[in-house]
């Protein structure tokens, strides 16, 4: 049966009607997926700008907690007369502690401390940060640096998406402006030297030793195959590609009511059981002798008295 022109329009209209809900329905859902992918691409890449935020924050606390661990350990010298074990720093970086009893300086400073409070910054943007110190190590990476490395394993998630990896935090610590613990335990805690790379280039000009005088009275340092920093934090005393060495003034010692021995002052022979053949040198103080292993070194071999 033909259908009406007023029943073929309705029809008509019907089906556009269904037509344009249809439509209707498949923009609104498509938008709202739409929405929801916008949503969740924004959290991922918030998470992405948190881990590289945290990443760079655990990177400073690295520098901080070490920087103060070393500095307690130097501490601990001073107060004992007595060298530190290398493991000191780990214990210190992670606990706070050092030989099993809390240390003031690490108050709020360790590693563990300031990943504690990031877990607990992370919770109020509702996401879950979870960090395990799997090891902190300590090495001479230079004469005059030494290279903290911590490693943890990060987890960043939230509802939306998760990072997890193991990463290697590294920084380095200047060993500039330490005492040294080798006056410290050579001299009984009476004189104490604080490591400063040497101004001079030259020492010795002709038979003019005013540099090498001028060195000798500052308590300067300079690379030699001496003990490293942490060699002289630890009590190894070995040759070091990494090592410093100064020359001891006397008359400080003396001064403190120290009774001065004759022989090489390069400071790790000078504290040490060490003696090997030593010269006085011309336009020096009587007191000043050098080991054969260092007349080139400092200029002197043709001013051997």
């Amino acid at each position: 049966m033909a259908l009406s022109k007023k029943a073929v329009f309705f029809t008509i209209s019907a089906l556009i009607f269904a037509g344009l809900m249809i439509t209707a329905i498949i923009v609104v859902n498509s938008h709202k997926k739409s929405e929801k992918v916008g949503v969740e691409q924004e959290r991922v890449l918030m998470l992405d700008e948190m881990l590289r935020n945290f990443e760079n924050d655990l990177s400073k606390s690295v520098y901080i907690s070490g920087f103060r661990a070393l500095t307690a350990m130097v501490k601990k010298v001073v107060e004992t007369g007595d060298y530190c074990e290398i493991d000191d720093f780990k214990e210190l970086v992670i606990y706070g502690t050092l030989d099993g009893e809390a240390n003031n300086i690490m108050t709020n400073m360790t590693l563990s401390d300031w990943v504690s409070r990031a877990e607990n910054i992370s919770r109020a943007f509702h996401v879950n940060l979870s960090v395990e110190i799997i090891n902190v190590t300590l090495e001479q990476k230079t004469p005059w640096e030494v290279e903290v490395n911590a490693y943890c394993r990060i987890l960043l998630a939230d509802s939306t998406a998760s990072f997890e990896r193991t990463e290697k935090i590294t920084s380095l610590i200047s060993v500039i402006g330490f005492e040294d613990p080798l006056y410290v335990v050579g001299t009984n805690g009476a004189v104490t030297n604080i490591i400063r790379k040497t101004p001079f280039s030259s020492f010795v000009s002709g038979n003019d030793t005013s540099n090498l005088m001028l060195h000798v009275q500052g308590g300067y340092y300079i690379n030699s195959s001496g003990p490293s920093f942490l060699g002289r934090l630890t009590g190894n005393l070995s040759s070091s590609p990494n090592g410093i060495e100064s020359l001891v003034y006397l008359p400080e010692l003396a001064a403190a009511g120290i009774s001065v021995k004759e022989k090489s002052v390069v400071d790790y022979i000078y504290f040490s059981g060490l003696n090997p053949v030593s010269y006085k040198i011309i336009n020096m103080p009587d007191w000043f002798m050098i080991d054969e292993g260092h007349i080139a070194i400092y200029q002197v071999s043709d001013l051997i008295r």
